[in-house]
């Protein structure tokens, strides 16, 4: 049975996991997570990798990288040969250190890199190695929410951008967002992963179908037995929105959040929408609601209340 294909293209966003063989503890502590960042780093400069997220835990690492040119397979080929070969001579060990290939997943830029991002840094409380985020030393996390810290290669201005354009304000911001959905079942990877290899919306898999996968059959690329109908109708939520919420500003706000959520438009078409709003305002917009309703009761029961209607007028 032949892997699946690799889809690398140049801007490509990805999620890397990487398991150790047999399940082995590798990263016992800050010496073998140095010799994984030394040759990380070196990926980053050799490949023009851009590092957007990283959390390494005691039998796996997780990364979340931007690829400037199409060369993926070569820059992860170079990162798991020169760490695993450093490793063994480093602990006097032979054998493989990693369990087979690497898993990648495309993901979709924009809102879904927020997503992702939050689920990598909450890694470490999923796994009971800490109950504080913040705490894990072995994570892009604090480097996020804390401006004094910094690590050579990480690129976080690209997910703080969605918050605010103020990286001091995007960055609290940023922190709510994912310290507020602890102990929450996300939807997310469960509604929007596409054959286990595309975090993303039924419009960008469409993009990648017809940009990457024509001529190639479904054992080759899974997600093309995974494809989902389009979304539902702004315009028709945006209507519904209005119509059940009387203050207009919460109706903005709630009808934003509801489009962004569940419609596969564009940010730009979305804006067009609502006008007097940028594409970057939607996204801050819908992050901020998604952080405001966690902390305020009746909004989240606005929330709640349109979503029930849209399910029973089977809009959504």
């Amino acid at each position: 049975m032949s892997r699946p294909l690799r889809i690398e293209f140049p801007g490509a966003y990805y999620h890397i996991l990487h398991k150790s063989n047999g399940n082995e503890k590798i990263f016992k502590g800050q010496e073998d997570c140095n010799i994984f960042f030394e040759y990380l780093h070196n990926t980053i400069i050799r490949y023009d990798i851009r590092l957007h997220c990283f959390v390494i835990l005691p039998n796996a690492y997780h990364l979340l990288l931007e690829t400037i040119d199409a060369n993926l397979s070569r820059a992860m080929h170079y990162l798991s040969t020169g760490f695993s070969m450093k490793y063994n001579a480093a602990h006097r060990r032979e054998g493989h250190v990693f369990r087979g290939r690497y898993k990648s997943t495309i993901i979709q830029p924009g809102d879904f890199l927020c997503y992702m991002s939050r689920k990598m840094h909450l890694e470490p409380l999923e796994k009971k190695l800490v109950t504080d985020p913040t705490e894990y030393p072995f994570s892009s996390y604090k480097y996020y929410v804390d401006d004094s810290s910094t690590f050579l290669g990480l690129t976080k201005d690209t997910v703080l951008s969605y918050f605010d354009k103020d990286l001091s304000s995007a960055a609290v911001l940023y922190k709510r967002f994912v310290e507020g959905s602890i102990g929450k079942k996300d939807l997310t990877f469960e509604k929007n992963l596409h054959g286990g290899i595309i975090l993303g919306s039924n419009e960008f898999v469409e993009w990648m179908k017809k940009s990457f996968m024509e001529g190639k059959d479904s054992s080759e690329i899974p997600v093309l037995n995974k494809f989902k109908p389009p979304g539902p109708d702004p315009v028709r939520i945006k209507e519904i929105v209005e119509k059940e919420i009387s203050n207009k500003r919460w109706a903005r706000k709630i009808a934003i959040y509801l489009i962004r959520k569940y419609s596969q438009h564009k940010l730009k078409d979305i804006a067009k929408l609502f006008g007097k709003i940028t594409d970057a305002g939607i996204s801050q917009s819908f992050y901020r609601t998604e952080i405001e309703k966690n902390e305020k009761n009746e909004l989240s029961e606005n929330i709640q209340k349109i979503e029930r209607l849209l399910k029973t007028l089977h809009i959504i």
